[in-house]
Protein backbone atom coordinates (compact mmCIF):
# COMPACT_ATOMS: atom_id res chain seq x y z
CA UNK A 1 0.00 0.00 0.00
CA UNK A 2 3.16 2.18 0.93
CA UNK A 3 5.91 3.18 -1.05
CA UNK A 4 8.90 3.29 1.30
CA UNK A 5 11.64 6.29 -0.21
CA UNK A 6 13.45 6.75 3.08
CA UNK A 7 16.08 9.23 1.06
CA UNK A 8 13.25 12.02 -0.24
CA UNK A 9 11.62 12.92 3.09
CA UNK A 10 11.54 16.89 3.90
CA UNK A 11 15.03 17.59 5.71
CA UNK A 12 13.77 18.38 9.71
CA UNK A 13 16.81 20.91 9.75
CA UNK A 14 14.66 23.18 7.54
CA UNK A 15 11.95 23.23 9.55
CA UNK A 16 13.67 24.91 12.09
CA UNK A 17 13.44 28.40 9.55
CA UNK A 18 9.77 28.38 10.02
CA UNK A 19 8.62 26.65 13.41
CA UNK A 20 8.65 29.22 15.94
CA UNK A 21 9.74 28.55 19.61
CA UNK A 22 7.34 26.62 22.05
CA UNK A 23 5.38 28.91 23.55
CA UNK A 24 5.17 29.92 27.09
CA UNK A 25 1.94 27.74 28.41
CA UNK A 26 -0.60 29.95 30.14
CA UNK A 27 -4.16 29.62 31.64
CA UNK A 28 -6.55 30.91 29.58
CA UNK A 29 -7.70 34.01 30.09
CA UNK A 30 -11.65 32.91 30.22
CA UNK A 31 -11.30 29.60 31.43
CA UNK A 32 -8.67 29.93 34.50
CA UNK A 33 -5.98 27.47 35.42
CA UNK A 34 -5.43 24.26 33.74
CA UNK A 35 -5.78 21.13 35.59
CA UNK A 36 -3.06 19.06 37.42
CA UNK A 37 -0.10 16.42 35.95
CA UNK A 38 -1.15 13.46 36.62
CA UNK A 39 -0.74 8.85 35.86
CA UNK A 40 2.36 8.89 33.97
CA UNK A 41 3.40 12.02 33.37
CA UNK A 42 4.35 12.65 36.86
CA UNK A 43 6.77 9.92 36.77
CA UNK A 44 10.50 10.94 37.24
CA UNK A 45 11.88 8.62 34.98
CA UNK A 46 10.43 6.69 32.52
CA UNK A 47 11.29 3.27 30.73
CA UNK A 48 12.18 4.82 27.47
CA UNK A 49 14.01 7.77 28.71
CA UNK A 50 17.49 6.08 28.46
CA UNK A 51 16.90 5.43 24.61
CA UNK A 52 16.97 8.84 23.72
CA UNK A 53 20.34 10.05 22.88
CA UNK A 54 21.76 13.64 23.08
CA UNK A 55 20.37 14.77 19.68
CA UNK A 56 16.88 14.13 20.41
CA UNK A 57 16.66 17.38 23.05
CA UNK A 58 16.66 19.61 19.32
CA UNK A 59 14.08 16.87 18.05
CA UNK A 60 11.17 18.77 16.04
CA UNK A 61 8.59 15.63 15.91
CA UNK A 62 7.87 12.46 17.29
CA UNK A 63 5.52 10.08 16.40
CA UNK A 64 3.75 7.91 19.77
CA UNK A 65 2.53 4.26 19.24
CA UNK A 66 1.10 2.16 21.57
CA UNK A 67 0.38 -1.59 20.84
CA UNK A 68 -0.86 -4.75 22.84
CA UNK A 69 -1.00 -7.99 20.79
CA UNK A 70 -1.63 -6.88 17.04
CA UNK A 71 1.56 -8.13 15.40
CA UNK A 72 0.20 -8.07 11.92
CA UNK A 73 -1.46 -5.07 12.09
CA UNK A 74 1.96 -3.34 13.58
CA UNK A 75 4.10 -3.29 10.71
CA UNK A 76 1.25 -1.74 8.64
CA UNK A 77 1.20 1.05 10.80
CA UNK A 78 4.58 1.61 10.29
CA UNK A 79 4.97 1.82 7.28
CA UNK A 80 2.65 4.20 6.59
CA UNK A 81 4.94 6.08 8.96
CA UNK A 82 8.32 5.29 7.56
CA UNK A 83 6.44 6.53 4.10
CA UNK A 84 6.11 10.07 5.02
CA UNK A 85 7.16 12.75 3.13
CA UNK A 86 8.04 14.61 6.38
CA UNK A 87 9.59 11.90 8.27
CA UNK A 88 10.05 12.23 12.73
CA UNK A 89 12.83 11.78 14.36
CA UNK A 90 11.98 9.28 16.38
CA UNK A 91 8.92 7.28 16.53
CA UNK A 92 8.46 5.65 20.11
CA UNK A 93 6.46 2.49 20.09
CA UNK A 94 4.97 1.51 23.68
CA UNK A 95 4.61 -2.14 24.27
CA UNK A 96 1.98 -1.98 26.49
CA UNK A 97 2.30 -5.69 27.55
CA UNK A 98 1.79 -7.59 24.55
CA UNK A 99 2.16 -11.54 25.09
CA UNK A 100 2.37 -12.61 21.47
CA UNK A 101 4.46 -12.14 18.54
CA UNK A 102 4.04 -8.45 18.88
CA UNK A 103 7.49 -7.78 20.39
CA UNK A 104 9.21 -10.19 17.80
CA UNK A 105 8.14 -7.91 14.91
CA UNK A 106 8.73 -5.06 16.40
CA UNK A 107 12.33 -6.34 17.45
CA UNK A 108 13.11 -7.39 14.05
CA UNK A 109 11.12 -3.98 12.23
CA UNK A 110 13.90 -2.10 14.48
CA UNK A 111 16.83 -3.88 13.02
CA UNK A 112 15.82 -2.23 9.67
CA UNK A 113 14.68 1.39 10.72
CA UNK A 114 16.88 3.12 13.47
CA UNK A 115 14.27 5.67 13.98
CA UNK A 116 12.25 3.01 15.96
CA UNK A 117 12.60 3.06 19.20
CA UNK A 118 10.57 0.54 21.45
CA UNK A 119 9.61 0.55 25.10
CA UNK A 120 8.28 -1.98 27.01
CA UNK A 121 5.50 -1.32 29.36
CA UNK A 122 3.33 -3.10 31.76
CA UNK A 123 -0.66 -3.79 30.47
CA UNK A 124 -2.27 -0.81 31.90
CA UNK A 125 -4.02 0.13 28.85
CA UNK A 126 -3.48 2.87 25.56
CA UNK A 127 -3.68 6.01 27.95
CA UNK A 128 -0.73 5.29 30.71
CA UNK A 129 1.06 3.15 27.04
CA UNK A 130 0.99 7.14 25.32
CA UNK A 131 1.71 8.82 28.86
CA UNK A 132 5.24 7.15 28.57
CA UNK A 133 5.34 7.60 24.89
CA UNK A 134 5.28 11.28 25.46
CA UNK A 135 7.98 11.25 28.94
CA UNK A 136 10.06 9.75 26.56
CA UNK A 137 9.84 12.19 24.06
CA UNK A 138 12.01 15.33 23.92
CA UNK A 139 10.66 16.56 20.47
CA UNK A 140 9.07 20.24 20.41
CA UNK A 141 5.58 18.21 18.74
CA UNK A 142 4.17 14.62 18.78
CA UNK A 143 2.10 12.85 16.75
CA UNK A 144 -0.48 9.99 18.05
CA UNK A 145 -1.11 7.08 16.10
CA UNK A 146 -3.18 4.10 16.83
CA UNK A 147 -1.46 0.59 15.97
CA UNK A 148 -4.21 -0.29 13.93
CA UNK A 149 -4.43 2.75 12.20
CA UNK A 150 -2.53 4.00 8.86
CA UNK A 151 -1.44 7.76 7.68
CA UNK A 152 -1.10 9.40 3.90
CA UNK A 153 1.98 9.87 3.25
CA UNK A 154 1.71 13.57 3.20
CA UNK A 155 -0.04 13.64 6.76
CA UNK A 156 2.79 14.77 8.98
CA UNK A 157 4.03 17.23 7.06
CA UNK A 158 0.67 18.81 6.10
CA UNK A 159 0.13 19.03 9.47
CA UNK A 160 3.97 20.50 10.70
CA UNK A 161 3.25 23.48 8.29
CA UNK A 162 0.63 24.81 9.88
CA UNK A 163 2.10 25.60 13.15
CA UNK A 164 4.53 28.01 11.24
CA UNK A 165 4.49 31.52 12.83
CA UNK A 166 1.35 30.56 15.16
CA UNK A 167 2.56 30.38 18.68
CA UNK A 168 -0.53 30.14 20.08
CA UNK A 169 -1.38 27.53 17.98
CA UNK A 170 -1.48 23.99 20.02
CA UNK A 171 -3.22 21.32 18.19
CA UNK A 172 -3.89 20.19 14.48
CA UNK A 173 -5.96 17.73 13.13
CA UNK A 174 -6.88 16.26 9.91
CA UNK A 175 -10.07 14.33 8.74
CA UNK A 176 -10.39 10.91 8.37
CA UNK A 177 -11.74 7.73 6.75
CA UNK A 178 -12.79 4.13 7.12
CA UNK A 179 -10.83 0.85 6.27
CA UNK A 180 -11.55 -2.72 6.63
CA UNK A 181 -9.26 -5.51 8.29
CA UNK A 182 -7.30 -5.63 5.41
CA UNK A 183 -6.58 -1.82 4.66
CA UNK A 184 -9.14 -1.24 1.63
CA UNK A 185 -11.11 1.59 1.92
CA UNK A 186 -14.79 0.80 2.85
CA UNK A 187 -17.15 2.03 0.11
CA UNK A 188 -19.72 4.62 0.98
CA UNK A 189 -18.41 4.97 4.55
CA UNK A 190 -18.43 8.06 5.35
CA UNK A 191 -15.39 10.72 5.58
CA UNK A 192 -15.41 12.13 9.15
CA UNK A 193 -14.26 15.81 8.54
CA UNK A 194 -13.22 18.50 10.94
CA UNK A 195 -15.37 21.65 11.04
CA UNK A 196 -13.65 24.25 13.84
CA UNK A 197 -10.94 26.37 14.50
CA UNK A 198 -9.82 28.58 16.79
CA UNK A 199 -11.41 28.89 19.88
CA UNK A 200 -13.13 25.86 20.19
CA UNK A 201 -13.43 24.86 23.43
CA UNK A 202 -17.22 25.94 23.91
CA UNK A 203 -18.27 24.03 20.96
CA UNK A 204 -16.39 20.69 22.25
CA UNK A 205 -18.17 20.71 25.90
CA UNK A 206 -21.75 21.93 24.99
CA UNK A 207 -22.22 19.93 21.43
CA UNK A 208 -19.94 17.11 21.94
CA UNK A 209 -17.77 18.40 18.94
CA UNK A 210 -15.04 15.94 18.83
CA UNK A 211 -11.89 16.20 16.76
CA UNK A 212 -11.84 14.04 13.54
CA UNK A 213 -9.62 11.63 13.09
CA UNK A 214 -9.90 10.87 16.51
CA UNK A 215 -5.90 10.16 18.60
CA UNK A 216 -4.29 9.10 14.93
CA UNK A 217 -5.36 12.55 12.92
CA UNK A 218 -3.84 14.79 15.99
CA UNK A 219 -0.52 16.32 16.18
CA UNK A 220 0.20 18.47 19.47
CA UNK A 221 2.62 20.57 21.17
CA UNK A 222 4.20 18.36 23.81
CA UNK A 223 5.04 20.84 26.39
CA UNK A 224 1.24 21.61 26.13
CA UNK A 225 0.18 17.66 26.70
CA UNK A 226 2.92 17.88 29.39
CA UNK A 227 1.05 20.85 31.14
CA UNK A 228 -2.39 19.65 31.48
CA UNK A 229 -1.17 16.17 32.78
CA UNK A 230 -1.40 13.99 29.34
CA UNK A 231 -4.07 11.43 29.18
CA UNK A 232 -6.00 10.33 31.84
CA UNK A 233 -5.49 6.73 32.94
CA UNK A 234 -8.50 5.82 34.96
CA UNK A 235 -11.26 6.34 31.46
CA UNK A 236 -11.42 2.96 29.58
CA UNK A 237 -12.73 4.97 26.50
CA UNK A 238 -12.81 8.71 25.43
CA UNK A 239 -9.57 9.57 26.83
CA UNK A 240 -8.71 10.78 23.66
CA UNK A 241 -11.38 13.43 24.30
CA UNK A 242 -10.36 14.34 28.06
CA UNK A 243 -6.62 15.40 26.70
CA UNK A 244 -8.46 17.45 23.62
CA UNK A 245 -10.87 19.22 25.86
CA UNK A 246 -7.74 20.05 28.04
CA UNK A 247 -5.80 21.24 25.38
CA UNK A 248 -8.61 23.38 23.39
CA UNK A 249 -9.18 25.03 27.00
CA UNK A 250 -5.73 26.95 26.60
CA UNK A 251 -4.83 27.11 22.87
CA UNK A 252 -6.32 27.39 19.22
CA UNK A 253 -6.95 24.38 17.21
CA UNK A 254 -6.53 23.96 13.35
CA UNK A 255 -7.27 21.15 10.83
CA UNK A 256 -6.04 20.17 7.36
CA UNK A 257 -9.75 19.56 5.46
CA UNK A 258 -8.22 16.10 3.48
CA UNK A 259 -8.85 12.61 4.54
CA UNK A 260 -5.36 11.78 5.76
CA UNK A 261 -6.19 9.04 8.43
CA UNK A 262 -7.22 5.78 7.39
CA UNK A 263 -8.88 4.58 10.59
CA UNK A 264 -9.82 0.32 10.62
CA UNK A 265 -13.02 -1.16 11.56
CA UNK A 266 -12.27 -4.35 12.62
CA UNK A 267 -13.79 -6.75 15.25
CA UNK A 268 -10.90 -6.65 17.26
CA UNK A 269 -10.75 -3.74 18.32
CA UNK A 270 -11.13 -2.93 22.26
CA UNK A 271 -14.08 -0.44 21.64
CA UNK A 272 -16.24 -3.05 19.80
CA UNK A 273 -15.67 -5.69 22.38
CA UNK A 274 -16.53 -3.66 24.95
CA UNK A 275 -19.27 -2.03 23.58
CA UNK A 276 -20.73 -5.38 22.89
CA UNK A 277 -20.46 -6.54 26.68
CA UNK A 278 -21.42 -3.33 27.96
CA UNK A 279 -23.53 -1.09 25.79
CA UNK A 280 -23.32 1.94 28.37
CA UNK A 281 -19.91 2.06 28.75
CA UNK A 282 -18.47 4.06 26.27
CA UNK A 283 -21.27 6.72 26.98
CA UNK A 284 -21.02 6.60 30.69
CA UNK A 285 -16.83 7.35 30.02
CA UNK A 286 -17.94 10.33 28.01
CA UNK A 287 -20.32 11.57 30.24
CA UNK A 288 -17.46 11.25 33.02
CA UNK A 289 -15.17 13.48 31.17
CA UNK A 290 -17.78 15.97 30.29
CA UNK A 291 -18.86 15.87 33.91
CA UNK A 292 -15.34 17.20 34.46
CA UNK A 293 -16.74 20.74 33.05
CA UNK A 294 -20.08 20.64 33.90
CA UNK A 295 -19.57 24.09 35.63
CA UNK A 296 -18.79 25.65 32.56
CA UNK A 297 -21.83 24.16 30.09
CA UNK A 298 -24.97 25.18 28.77
CA UNK A 299 -26.84 21.85 30.46
CA UNK A 300 -29.70 21.96 28.98
CA UNK A 301 -27.90 22.15 25.39
CA UNK A 302 -25.75 19.39 26.99
CA UNK A 303 -28.36 17.09 27.86
CA UNK A 304 -30.06 16.80 24.80
CA UNK A 305 -26.34 16.56 22.90
CA UNK A 306 -25.84 13.14 25.08
CA UNK A 307 -29.61 12.11 24.35
CA UNK A 308 -28.90 12.47 20.89
CA UNK A 309 -25.85 10.43 21.40
CA UNK A 310 -26.72 7.58 23.23
CA UNK A 311 -28.91 6.13 20.24
CA UNK A 312 -26.15 6.80 17.47
CA UNK A 313 -23.69 4.65 19.66
CA UNK A 314 -26.33 1.61 19.92
CA UNK A 315 -27.90 1.83 16.22
CA UNK A 316 -25.97 -1.41 15.61
CA UNK A 317 -28.71 -3.27 17.49
CA UNK A 318 -31.57 -2.29 15.94
CA UNK A 319 -33.90 -5.67 16.88
CA UNK A 320 -32.34 -5.34 20.37
CA UNK A 321 -34.77 -3.30 22.66
CA UNK A 322 -33.45 -5.34 25.61
CA UNK A 323 -29.94 -3.93 24.73
CA UNK A 324 -31.19 -0.45 24.84
CA UNK A 325 -32.84 -1.27 28.44
CA UNK A 326 -29.61 -2.25 29.79
CA UNK A 327 -28.31 0.53 28.67
CA UNK A 328 -30.62 2.79 29.99
CA UNK A 329 -30.45 0.96 33.37
CA UNK A 330 -26.85 1.47 33.08
CA UNK A 331 -27.73 5.47 32.94
CA UNK A 332 -30.03 5.12 35.98
CA UNK A 333 -27.65 3.72 38.36
CA UNK A 334 -24.62 5.62 37.81
CA UNK A 335 -22.80 7.83 39.96
CA UNK A 336 -22.94 10.93 38.18
CA UNK A 337 -25.80 13.23 38.25
CA UNK A 338 -25.34 14.06 34.02
CA UNK A 339 -26.41 10.38 33.36
CA UNK A 340 -29.45 10.49 35.42
CA UNK A 341 -30.80 13.20 34.51
CA UNK A 342 -30.53 11.88 30.46
CA UNK A 343 -34.21 9.89 30.77
CA UNK A 344 -36.48 10.07 33.37
CA UNK A 345 -38.27 7.47 32.60
CA UNK A 346 -37.88 4.50 29.64
CA UNK A 347 -40.66 5.68 27.94
CA UNK A 348 -38.42 8.97 27.78
CA UNK A 349 -35.64 6.77 26.07
CA UNK A 350 -38.07 5.14 23.86
CA UNK A 351 -39.60 8.08 22.40
CA UNK A 352 -35.65 10.17 22.05
CA UNK A 353 -34.82 6.59 20.01
CA UNK A 354 -38.19 6.76 17.78
CA UNK A 355 -37.11 10.35 17.11
CA UNK A 356 -33.43 10.01 16.31
CA UNK A 357 -33.96 7.03 14.24
CA UNK A 358 -36.61 8.50 12.18
CA UNK A 359 -34.51 11.38 11.20
CA UNK A 360 -32.02 8.76 9.92
CA UNK A 361 -34.94 7.40 7.90
CA UNK A 362 -33.25 3.69 7.14
CA UNK A 363 -34.85 0.95 6.75
CA UNK A 364 -33.71 -0.88 9.68
CA UNK A 365 -33.84 2.07 11.72
CA UNK A 366 -37.79 2.34 10.70
CA UNK A 367 -38.07 -1.20 11.62
CA UNK A 368 -36.65 -0.48 15.52
CA UNK A 369 -39.15 2.30 15.24
CA UNK A 370 -42.15 0.51 14.71
CA UNK A 371 -41.17 -1.90 17.90
CA UNK A 372 -40.74 0.78 20.02
CA UNK A 373 -43.92 2.47 18.75
CA UNK A 374 -45.77 -0.52 19.48
CA UNK A 375 -44.57 -1.08 23.14
CA UNK A 376 -45.03 2.56 23.57
CA UNK A 377 -48.90 2.12 22.28
CA UNK A 378 -49.12 -0.64 24.00
CA UNK A 379 -47.83 0.74 27.30
CA UNK A 380 -50.11 3.77 26.89
CA UNK A 381 -53.18 1.45 26.60
CA UNK A 382 -52.34 -0.71 29.47
CA UNK A 383 -52.32 2.78 31.61
CA UNK A 384 -55.63 3.51 30.17
CA UNK A 385 -57.00 0.65 30.67
CA UNK A 386 -55.54 0.37 34.60
CA UNK A 387 -57.33 3.66 35.10
CA UNK A 388 -60.81 2.78 33.90
CA UNK A 389 -61.04 -0.42 35.80
CA UNK A 390 -59.71 1.32 39.18
CA UNK A 391 -62.46 3.87 38.53
CA UNK A 392 -64.75 1.32 37.56
CA UNK A 393 -64.30 -0.17 40.84
CA UNK A 394 -64.11 2.68 42.60
CA UNK A 395 -67.96 3.89 41.42
CA UNK A 396 -69.00 -0.14 42.07
CA UNK A 397 -67.68 0.31 46.02
CA UNK A 398 -69.15 3.34 46.26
Amino acid sequence: MYTIRPRTYVKLHLMSQILPPSPTVKPHRKYGSRPAVNGAMCEGKCAGENLMNREAQHAVLDVIIPVHNRPHLIRTCLDSVRAQSLQPDTVIVIDDGSTDETPTVLTEYARGWTRLRVIRSDHRGPAHARNVGVAASQARFIAFLDSDDVWQPAKLERQIALFAGRPELGVVHCACFQIDETGERLAGAPVFAPSKRGQIFEAMINTLYHLAGSASGVVARRELVMSVGGFDESLLHAEDQDLWLKLARISMVDYVPEALVGVRIHSGSRFAARSRSDPALALLQQIRVWSKWIHLTDEAALLQSFRRKTFFINRSSPFRLSFHYRAYLELKKSDMALARHLFPNFRTYLRYMIATDAAAGTLHQWTKFAIAAKLILFKQLANTVGKFRSSMLSTKND
